[in-house]
């Protein structure tokens, strides 16, 4: 799932971004890919359903990574048994309300972003009016 933030959020930011220097883009992925990404999966992790069953779960064997990239990142479901023994696309299905066993879409991937997306804002806001001041 890619994260994306709303065109308001950027407006923003874009007006702090303009008074910086060089740096603007290196402090928004350090941000992005810091604490962004732990922010989006302590969030979506924290909604992860877990059953009866005596099994391994995904909501206590960190399931997630992500692709950084300029300005952003994916985040994503670890994937692949050959590579980690374990894999977890299961959560794809829950999250979409599809199979037997899940009739409802849970959306727990969507509404984890969604509480995450704020603190990465104020965050970011936080970390530009700093280097912003530093400047000034």
């Amino acid at each position: 799932m890619e994260i994306e933030i709303d065109y308001s959020d950027v407006e923003i930011l874009e007006k702090k971004l303009s008074e910086m220097d060089k740096g603007a883009e290196e402090t928004v992925n350090k941000v992005l890919h810091d604490m962004g990404v732990e922010t989006v999966t302590r969030d979506v992790t924290a909604l992860l359903p877990v059953s009866e069953r005596k099994k391994k779960h995904a909501k206590f064997s960190k399931p997630f990574t992500h692709e950084p990239e300029n300005l952003g990142f994916i985040f994503k479901t670890k994937g692949g048994a050959a590579k980690n023994k374990t894999s977890w696309g299961y959560l794809i299905f829950p999250d979409k309300g599809r199979g037997p066993r899940n009739p409802v879409e849970q959306d727990f991937t969507g509404r984890g972003i969604k509480m995450a997306k704020p603190k990465i804002i104020n965050e970011l806001t936080e970390v530009i009016t700093n280097k912003l001041e530093e400047v000034l």
